[in-house]
Order: structure tokens, then C-alpha cells, then sequence
């Protein structure tokens, strides 16, 4: 049959097919048929990304206006009770139309065995500020004087900052560790998913006060830490025990700056900090030293090696689309 005008040209609709297949891929998972992990990503944090990144072009000084510790607490209370709800939902229709799995999967279902799993996170936390505390001490890079707080004072604090840390770590886990790390652990490998989940996570505190390089570092790290919980577990309830653990100890045990933040409630303890700023951290607490470091990696290596905690029943059957590839 001879060709004419309105024939296509067999090489032209070859190299057509060829280009529209290159650029699928790049946005589509051939064997999922769904949108890839990364844009996934990027998607979902995109209201995230709108609503924080402005302070990450006019960093806060350290030395400029705070506000006082109880407007301090009420507002990052007020704002958690907004933000919860909304990453709750954004989670669960993200689930269910972008991988078509049930919300229960993400992690936060109540199996068998979750309450322990938060618990011995809280305690773990606690004690690895314990160490890092013991180490600035021992180290005379600072001393703890105990606060004076009168027993209903001491109370108070205690419990307002279980709820605020509790609330705080739910969140930042369930953004990180939740929908998006499994997004890219669905179609990368979870090495991969794990980096860029722990830069992104280490990017979002870059707007706190007193910021630096060894600050980003460690947060990277600790998103590494809090990632190897949610792979120990297939769970969000340890990886948020831990997290809640470690900003509870430095803010209320310790006294400690908590990345930088104003303190929202008192403290038992007081701490004072004179030493090296690459061991202490100085003004942004002891996530911008080097002590933090050591304690972070070395706690991420037990937890990688320790049978202490394993997915329950239920994760292991909620999760099979996300790790049986």
C-alpha cells in the first residue's frame, strides 16, 4: 500500500511511542501502575512545604524576640490540634487513592502489642538524653541544678508536656515515617527511601534558631534512627515513644533547649551549658554537638541489631504491599 500524507511515519510514531514510554516511566511505576514513590512525596508534603518553607529564607535569630513560656505552649498546642486532624486525613485519602491500601497500613493501627511499643520508645529516649546529660556533666561542659518547682508545679509541667511531645512526635512521624517513607520504600530501595526521608527531615528543622551544619547532621542521623523504628516495627508507635522520649527528657527533665525552641513548659531540672558549642550545642540543645552524635548512632546501631522489638501479626499483613516487591 503506498504511503500518503495521512499515513504516519512508521519511524516518526516508533520514536513518538518511544519518548511517551521514557516519560511514563519517569512518572509511573511500570510494575505498581501507579505514580511513582517521589512525586508521591512531593505531593504530599507540598502544603507542608508552603507553610514552612518561608521560614527557612528568614531564619530567626537567636537573639531576637521570643514569646514567654506559657503563650509558648498554648500556641504550639493550638496549632497541633489543627495540624493532627489535617495530616490524619491528608494520610488516609493519600492511602487510598494514590496506593489504594487501607489507612490502617500506614502504622498507626492499634496491634497487638503498640502500647508497649510506645512505652519502651518514651523510656529509651529518656534515657539516651540521661547519657548525653551524664556526658556534658562528667565532661564539665555544664551542670543541672534542680529548678525549685513546688510539687503542683512540677506536676503540671510534667503532664503538659507529655500531651505537647506527645502531639509533636505524632506528627513529625507520621509525615515522615508514615505515607512518604513507604511511598519511596514501595519503589526504591529502602536504603534509598530512608536518606532521602532523613534529609528532608533534617531540612524541615533548618528554620529553628541557632541552626547549623552539625545540627542538620544529627537530625539527619536521628531521621535514620526513627526510620530503623518504623522498619523494626512496620509501626509508628515506637519511632514516636522514641521521639517524644528524647525532646520530653530535654525539656522538662533536663531543662535542655529543644532544637532551638523556647521551652514551652517548666523544667525539673535546670541545665547550664558553658562548654565547646561542638560538644554542648550551646543555645540549640545538645542535637547541635558532637555528644549527640555518638549517642544517636550508637543507639540506631542497637536498635538495627536487637530482637527487643518485631512487626506484629497484623503490620506484617497490613504492610505486604509495601515490602514484599
Amino acid at each position: 500500500m503506498k504511503q500518503t500524507d495521512f499515513d504516519p511515519d512508521p519511524a516518526s510514531t516508533n520514536d513518538g511511542t518511544e519518548r511517551q514510554s521514557v516519560l511514563g516511566k519517569i512518572f509511573v511505576n511500570i510494575r505498581t501502575e501507579q505514580l511513582r514513590g517521589i512525586w508521591k512525596v512531593l505531593l504530599f508534603l507540598s502544603i507542608w512545604f508552603a507553610l514552612y518553607a518561608p521560614g527557612w529564607f528568614s531564619k530567626p535569630e537567636s537573639s531576637g524576640p521570643r514569646l514567654d513560656q506559657s503563650a509558648t505552649y498554648w500556641l504550639e498546642l493550638i496549632q497541633l490540634a489543627i495540624f493532627v486532624p489535617v495530616l490524619l486525613g491528608e494520610t488516609a485519602i493519600s492511602t487510598r487513592l494514590l496506593e489504594h491500601r487501607t489507612f490502617k497500613s500506614i502504622g498507626v493501627a492499634f496491634h497487638k502489642g503498640w502500647a508497649r511499643d510506645l512505652s519502651a520508645g518514651w523510656l529509651i529516649g529518656i534515657l539516651m538524653i540521661a547519657v548525653v546529660a551524664g556526658i556534658h556533666r562528667v565532661f564539665r561542659q555544664g551542670e543541672f541544678n534542680f529548678a525549685g518547682l513546688n510539687a503542683n508545679a512540677a506536676l503540671m509541667a510534667i503532664l503538659q508536656a507529655a500531651v505537647l511531645y506527645l502531639l509533636a512526635a505524632f506528627f513529625e512521624e507520621l509525615m515522615m515515617r508514615g505515607f512518604t517513607l513507604q511511598a519511596l520504600i514501595r519503589d526504591y530501595s529502602t536504603t534509598i527511601a530512608v536518606i532521602v526521608m532523613s534529609i528532608i527531615f533534617a531540612a524541615f528543622h533548618n528554620a529553628n534558631p541557632d541552626f547549623s551544619w552539625l545540627a542538620f547532621a544529627n537530625t539527619f542521623l536521628a531521621g535514620v534512627w526513627l526510620s530503623i523504628a518504623y522498619l523494626k516495627t512496620r509501626s509508628l508507635w515506637l519511632c514516636t515513644g522514641l521521639h517524644t522520649g528524647w525532646n520530653y527528657a530535654m525539656g522538662v527533665i533536663f531543662g535542655y533547649p529543644v532544637s532551638g525552641l523556647t521551652k514551652p513548659t517548666d523544667s525539673i531540672w535546670k541545665a547550664h551549658i558553658w562548654g565547646n558549642h561542638w560538644i554542648t550545642g550551646s543555645d540549640y540543645g545538645p542535637e547541635g554537638g558532637f555528644v549527640v552524635t555518638i549517642v544517636i548512632a550508637l543507639a540506631a546501631w542497637w536498635l538495627w541489631r536487637t530482637k527487643w522489638f518485631q512487626p506484629s501479626e497484623e503490620m506484617k499483613q497490613l504492610t505486604k504491599e509495601v515490602f514484599e516487591k
